[in-house]
């Protein structure tokens, strides 16, 4: 079942205010023991077998987390060169809804480097989402990010923008 992330938080916040903080396996204990009764209950997998099997997909799945191709940059019109270095494997963001997959990233490959573009512009707009409050009260300004996520965005993207 999917929930919204209103009626997770509110299923936290009242586990915090019972509990006192977030315990992940506190949470767990007490979603099992509700028989069914928890307002959380339809997020888990309650049959042994296909959660381990969801758990070991998951565990594939980091497997690859963090692993990078570097590759060697000479640009001579903008004076870039260098060792550049980017997720060696890549979901991409449109198929993902239909079991994605991955795929090796080829550097030289333009819409292999359009899809590490756009993944990271995701990102960015995750973070300033995330913690974009709390970099400007801290005395930050996020007009860079926002131009940093203008650049990574396709020319498509920008245009329909």
């Amino acid at each position: 079942m999917r929930f919204s992330k209103q009626k997770r938080q509110e299923i936290i916040d009242d586990f915090i205010r019972k509990n006192g903080g977030y315990d992940a396996q506190a949470f767990l204990r007490e979603v099992r023991s509700s028989n069914g009764t928890h307002p959380a209950w339809s997020w888990f997998q309650w049959n042994d077998g296909a959660a381990a099997e969801e758990y070991r997909l998951w565990q594939a799945r980091t497997f690859t987390q963090g692993l990078r191709v570097v590759f060697t940059v000479e640009v001579t019109e903008r004076h870039v060169s260098g060792v550049r270095a980017v997720p060696a494997l890549l979901s991409p963001l449109d198929n993902r809804r239909n079991g994605g997959g991955y795929y090796a990233v080829d550097p030289q490959d333009e819409a292999h480097m359009a899809e590490v573009r756009l993944q990271g512009a995701a990102s960015l707009e995750t973070w300033m989402r995330r913690y974009g409050d709390a970099f400007e009260l801290a005395g930050g300004d996020l007009d860079p990010f926002y131009a940093a996520v203008a650049l990574l965005r396709p020319a498509d993207e920008k245009e329909a923008a």
